[in-house]
Formats: C-alpha cells, structure tokens, sequence
C-alpha cells in the first residue's frame, strides 16, 4: 500500500545511484543495510530485480572475495573487483526498481535502506529592479549622495556614475560596491554632468538596474 506525499515533500524523492565510490567497508556497510530494510517491507514485499536473497548471495561473495584478496594475490584480486561490480549493479537495480514502484514518495524510498538524493535547491525569487533613485549634492563641495529603496532581496549593490550621456555609444561607467543602499560619491568634475545608477545584486547573483538621473555638479 502507498502512503500519502508529505505536504512538506514538494518535489519527487529520488534514491541515489551512485555506488562506485563508495569503499569496500562502505558498500558492504550499505547493502546489508538494504537487506535489512527490505526484508518484510510491506511497500515492497515481492522484489525481484534482484530478489532479497540473491542480493545477499552477491553480499556475501564479495566479503569472501574481500577477505581472500588480503593476500593481494592477483586472481584474488582480479575476483574481488569481478564481485564488487556485480554487488553495485545489483544495488542499481534494485535502487532503480524501488524508485519505479514508489513513484517519488517519500516515505517509501525512505524505508528501502538506500540513501535518499538531496533534493535541488528551488530557485530564488526574482528580485525587483532598484526604485527611488535619489541622487542630490553631498556633504561637501563637488560631491553627489546616492540612494534606493532597499529590499530584503537584495545581497550588495553597485553604484555607478559616466560623465557621457549613456544614451550614446561609448559611454563607461565608474562602479562603487558596497552592501549598503546608499553611497556618496566624492571629488567629482565641476560644472561636469554626471549620470548616476544602481545595480542591486541578490543572494543567487540576480542583478537589476534602477533608473537613470543626471545631476550638474557645481
């Protein structure tokens, strides 16, 4: 019988695969695990690919075959290599079988032995793009205060200025990052138009541009 999804399970369960790195000690450790798990398991009482006990006959080789190439005699070796991969893909199967009969639940996966797959991460929020840009004279002679909204969204910020219209090609533009929603800019041209604007950066490295406004420094 399956059991309901969990609310909280809002994206399909999976099982791992990949047991090629998994050390000696490690596989072993994880196919006796299966064995348990699955022994009596009422959401899979009958599996067949393979069944319970061929799984642990392909146990029990390769611990034989593990404990015969201690000697690191070279058939030895070479039959302990030949067991492992018939254990992995064993588990594979298996792995793979679970997963199609459980259809993503949780729960069921959960019961198999086998270790579950992190789930990806869901994608951030869009961030929204900078507004209220206020650019006005700073503290001092020949310096412009600029400033957004912030937004809880927002990581850090880049605050930019040209001196060429950037309407027109070629304009470059002079970047500030700081973390804060606010920078004052100092020792600037006077009797110089500037054009100031803001990137505002999110915590997945999202960027948006706020508007553009020009002051005359004087």
């Amino acid at each position: 019988m399956k059991s309901n999804v969990s609310i909280n399970s809002l994206v399909a369960a999976a099982l791992v695969l990949g047991f090629g790195s998994l050390s000696g000690p490690l596989l072993a450790a994880l196919a006796a695990s299966v064995i348990a798990a699955m022994t009596g398991n009422t959401f899979f009482p009958t599996p067949t690919v393979p069944a319970i006990a061929e799984l642990q006959e392909l146990l029990n080789n390769y611990n034989n075959a593990a404990a015969a190439a201690a000697t690191r005699d070279k058939n030895a070796v070479i039959a302990k290599g030949v067991a492992r991969l018939s254990l992995i893909e064993a588990l594979q199967a298996l792995a793979r079988w679970c997963m199609s009969q459980a259809n993503g639940d949780r729960q069921m996966l959960e019961s198999t032995g086998f270790p579950l797959r992190k789930p990806t991460p869901q994608p951030r929020p869009e961030i929204p793009a900078p507004t209220n840009l206020q650019v006005t004279d700073g503290p001092v002679p020949f310096s412009m205060y600029v400033s957004i909204d912030g937004n809880k969204l927002y990581k850090s910020f880049t605050f930019q200025y040209t001196t060429t219209d950037p309407a027109l090609p070629g304009s470059v533009w002079e970047s500030e990052f700081v973390t804060a929603s606010e920078y004052i800019f100092f020792n600037l041209q006077p009797n110089t138009r500037y054009w100031f604007r803001v990137v505002a950066v999110g915590t997945r490295k999202q960027i948006k541009f706020s508007d553009i406004k020009s002051r005359l420094v004087q």
